[in-house]
């Protein structure tokens, strides 16, 4: 990769530094002289999410010292960690929230239930009600009745 200069005309070579100011991990080849350019090989980190990716060689070590690698790879790996914890964490949320619904749903059904039975009863009351005054009148109908016969 070359720097391109002001007037966009190719200048000097970037240098490892240059060519990543943002996000990076690297994996050691061990000696295998290969490494495929996937995810899976960088311990499933994603440094640029969204973005396309170019993978870089550096057989001989010299961009980075063992105790710059180390420490991006422990980045990586934290960075990792925190996310893990962080899915975990919003698992858990949803799974409290779905459980508070289905509290809420089942007192919303419990209530309903409750006034169908207040809505039973009170038919209930009003029937016997209008049954004591249909008796009631009844009874008075025929007090007068009797009434009218002795007189």
């Amino acid at each position: 990769m070359k720097k391109m200069d002001v007037n966009n005309r190719i200048n000097t070579p970037y240098d490892f530094w240059d060519a990543m100011p943002f996000g990076y991990t690297l994996n050691q080849v061990n000696d295998t002289s290969h490494i495929k350019c996937t995810r899976s090989n960088f311990e499933d980190v994603n440094p640029l999410p969204g973005e396309d990716k170019v993978c870089m060689c550096d057989q001989h070590n010299i961009q980075m010292s063992a105790e710059e690698q180390w420490q991006t790879k422990e980045y990586w790996r934290m960075q990792m960690e925190a996310a893990r914890i962080k899915e975990q964490e919003i698992a858990l949320v949803e799974e409290q929230r779905i459980e508070h619904l289905r509290i809420i749903e089942e007192q919303n059904l419990k209530q309903e239930q409750l006034d169908i039975e207040i809505k039973a009863q009170h038919a209930q009351m009003e029937k016997m009600k209008k049954e004591a005054e249909a008796e009631a009148a009844k009874e008075k109908a025929e007090a007068e009745e009797a009434l009218k016969k002795a007189a």
